[in-house]
């Protein structure tokens, strides 16, 4: 099954949907700008495998559009990243969603400890991210097998 890693809200500080400058209605990411997200050895010591990944930008001009490229890494080799999908949606203003996905049901990526997006500038310079959903399943450890 799959299960929330975090969860939070990109509602403004006074509970809102309106776009406030105030640090946690959105995150602009531009050119430059990256984010890793790393999955817990404890929780999955052989990694996990990578499903889908989902982006959701909006704003009221060009800035709703998304940019960027996703690199995984290997559980047993976390500092190795491979790219595995680019995005380059632009948009002229409103909510969107960009879906990544494998052809046929199979993983984008198996074994992974480590996803990095590393972001693009738009027409407006950064954009302004809402949301970042990975879905990914959990590898079981591999018990040995008795002889």
């Amino acid at each position: 099954g799959f299960s929330a890693l975090f969860n939070g809200t990109a509602g403004n500080r006074n509970g809102g949907e309106g776009t406030e400058n105030d640090g946690r209605t959105f995150v602009g990411m531009g050119e430059g700008d990256s984010l890793d997200i790393v999955f817990d050895p404890s929780k999955a010591p052989e990694g996990v495998t990578i499903y889908t990944i989902r982006s959701y930008a909006g704003h009221g001009d060009q800035r709703a559009s998304q940019k960027y490229t996703v690199y995984a890494a290997n559980a047993s080799r976390p500092d190795q990243f491979v790219k595995i999908a680019s995005v380059n949606y632009d948009s002229r203003g409103g909510l969107n969603e960009v879906a990544i996905t494998s052809a046929k049901g199979k993983p984008l990526a198996e074994a992974t400890r480590r996803l990095r997006f590393v972001f693009r500038g738009g027409a407006l310079g950064f954009n302004v991210y809402r949301e970042i959903a990975v879905q990914s399943k959990t590898i079981a450890k591999r018990k040995p097998v008795a002889k």
